[in-house]
């Protein structure tokens, strides 16, 4: 978004800020209304920021309390805004891989997710070049999860990318316009591979969604029956999920009354995904003693969950874990029981891949950024310039004001992590007892004699305690 402007998204009421003050880097776009009807995208999809130059670009969002979850995504609406798609590039959570895009289509809104435990005061997420088209993107949201119950797999190791979170039975908000996701594959019975579109006033989010995830509506197949209740869907206090009630409210039955068919798949890639599949139930129908909803959950003709049994306009839940070889397909069949006089009902489903998260960022000390501040604020400036690309604590502001005024724009991320994305004049090494990059050496030459620098160096730069050379 260009300017000082702010934009209110009135069907939510959240308000989406420009990223000039969380980046440096790139060049702003405005895509024409055309691709904007065609996809119902939101209006802060209507502009991006591409990143024709340099390997790797990041934002940097302060503000974060260490050690809580939250909720990361990405919109990218390509709206052939140069004339040259397909674009491939990659996603970058902090030091570490998070997903590849594959944009062959420009007028596919395209969402790229991952719930994670923030590691510092902020986070950083960065666009890698990957020489296959110019990254680029549209919207960055940041929501923080409160509750430390919700996503308990998530840890400080473990994230969780999103695959797709459906909601089943909506068949109110059906779009018509499909796409396919870039490493994940949902179908239901034998339709293609593909996933509904997600635009602002076809699915349900924030503020029914106190964390603002997208339950994309998915009911066109002609084998399940659609059913809903008007009754309020209640959880139990310490909800794993926390879904919407009017998620909840809608669900999807066979039209057979015997079993719901859902296929997986996982598309060829370098490692083999670990899939953690979430199942979200509530029955609408009063159980009684010629009324009973009883199934077995089976993947791949193994049961998962026997006799299970929805409980009446309460939300439950089951977790199953895989790990799914490069292109194999698994099947989810929901099978009624011999005892069982209705169908089986599935309400939601969500579904992600692990993200481990194996690199670290540059030790903190090594990252702290208050003698900058004193820099900054008292034009004292010494012939080199530390920085942790990690951008910890309150001082961003400081390392974009210095990055700016030597025009550093190279200077991305992290400066020790990967280590194809060093910093150019740092040197980093990994310490044997903090098991972290320690930046041993920094030459950064600049000219200084036009500045009217006076003062001392501060004496923080003691603090850079592994520093070799300067």
């Amino acid at each position: 978004m260009e300017g000082d402007a702010s934009y209110n998204d009135t069907a939510t009421g959240i308000i989406y800020v420009p990223d000039a003050q969380y980046i440096d880097s790139g060049v702003n776009h405005k895509i024409s209304k055309t691709y904007m009807e065609a996809t119902a995208a939101p209006a802060q999809a209507e502009t991006l920021r591409s990143f024709p130059n340099g390997s790797r670009n990041c934002y940097t969002v302060g503000g974060i309390n260490k050690g809580e979850k939250y909720l990361i995504r990405a919109l990218l609406l390509h709206g052939d805004y140069d004339g040259l798609p397909p674009v491939v590039f990659d996603l970058h959570l902090g030091v570490n891989f998070w997903q590849s895009v594959n944009i062959t289509d420009p007028s596919a809104l395209l969402q790229a997710e991952v719930i994670t435990v923030a590691q510092e005061e902020h986070f950083a997420v960065c666009l890698v070049n990957t020489n296959s088209g110019t990254p680029f993107i549209s919207a960055l949201e940041v929501r923080q999860i409160s509750s430390s119950d919700v996503y308990r797999d998530v840890n400080q190791t473990n994230s969780l990318v999103l695959g797709t979170r459906l909601n089943m039975g909506d068949a109110q908000n059906i779009l018509r316009k499909e796409f396919s996701f870039p490493f994940f594959g949902f179908v239901a019975g034998s339709s293609p591979d593909e996933l509904f579109v997600c635009g602002r006033i076809f699915m349900c989010r924030y503020p029914d969604d106190a964390y603002d995830r997208f339950w994309t509506p998915f009911s066109k197949l002609p084998y399940w029956f659609n059913i809903n209740s008007s009754e309020t869907i209640q959880r139990n206090p310490g909800d794993e999920f926390q879904v919407p009630g009017a998620v909840m409210a809608t669900a999807v039955t066979p039209s057979d009354n015997t079993s719901l068919l859902l296929l997986m798949s996982s598309k060829p890639g370098p490692v083999r995904p670990e899939y953690y599949v979430y199942m979200h139930f509530a029955d609408f129908d009063a159980p009684s003693p010629n009324r009973t909803r009883l199934f077995d959950v089976y993947v791949n003709n193994e049961v998962e969950a026997s006799n299970f049994q929805p409980n009446y306009l309460l939300s439950t839940h089951i977790s199953l874990t895989y790990d799914l070889r490069p292109a194999v397909e698994y099947d989810i069949d929901l099978n009624h029981t011999g005892g069982s006089t209705l169908p089986p009902i599935l309400n939601a489903i969500e579904i992600y891949t692990l993200l481990s998260l194996p690199d670290t960022t540059t030790y903190e000390n090594d990252g702290s950024l208050s003698w900058l501040t004193h820099l900054v604020q008292s034009r004292v400036v010494p012939v080199s310039a530390k920085h942790h690309a990690s951008l910890v604590n309150m001082l961003v502001d400081a390392m974009m004001n210095l990055k700016k005024m030597y025009k550093m724009a190279k200077w991305q991320g992290d400066p020790c992590s990967p280590e194809k994305f060093t910093w150019s004049g740092i040197t980093c090494s990994l310490s044997s007892s903090e098991q972290r990059q320690r930046i041993t050496s920094l030459y950064v030459p600049l000219n200084l004699s036009s500045l009217g620098l006076t003062g001392t160096i501060p004496s923080d730069l003691a603090k850079l305690t592994a520093i070799k050379s300067l």
